[in-house]
């Protein structure tokens, strides 16, 4: 998940030339830590993905950047990786084996494997009045979740 500061560069409508080019630049970066993290030796990966997630949030704009974990069971997510920009405090210890099921509308779209970008507190929908809250409390502007997927199932 990511926090976004504004931007549609994963938004459902017909894209601009500026959208194209996010996009573009997004998924030339995407390939490039793609392949940082295949080569990365085992006992660096958790650093090789805390510099991708920082890389991932300076071109996409975000004050922090998570990578979530669901356990075996689907019931709870940790956020095991973080990364915030400059100023930014941490919020990583917030999201520690929590329970999923208040979640749930997040958790259908990706389970479906689609992302889920909200722009602003005020636009999430009413079904999902628990998100609102979390980022309140968290002070999240906006929110990008793109789901890992390996194996035909969401592992975060």
């Amino acid at each position: 998940m990511t926090e976004r500061s504004s931007g549609s560069a994963f938004s459902g409508s017909s894209p601009s030339a500026e959208e194209l080019r996010a996009r573009l630049a997004f998924d030339e970066l995407v390939l490039s830590l793609s392949a940082a993290l295949v080569g990365a030796p085992l006992n660096e990966i958790d650093a090789a993905i805390e510099r991708a997630l920082a890389e991932v949030g300076r071109v996409i704009g975000t004050g922090r950047a998570y990578v979530f974990q669901f356990s075996p069971d689907g019931e709870l997510m940790t956020a095991t990786h973080e990364a915030c920009s400059p100023g930014v405090p941490s919020a990583r210890a917030t999201f520690r084996d929590t329970p999923v099921a208040p979640f749930a509308w997040a958790m259908d779209r990706l389970v479906r494997g689609q992302p889920i970008e909200i722009k602003a507190v005020e636009a999430v929908p009413a079904e999902a009045a628990n998100i609102a809250e979390v980022m309140r409390q968290i002070g999240v502007a906006s929110i990008l979740t793109i789901p890992l997927a390996g194996g035909g199932r969401i592992f975060g």
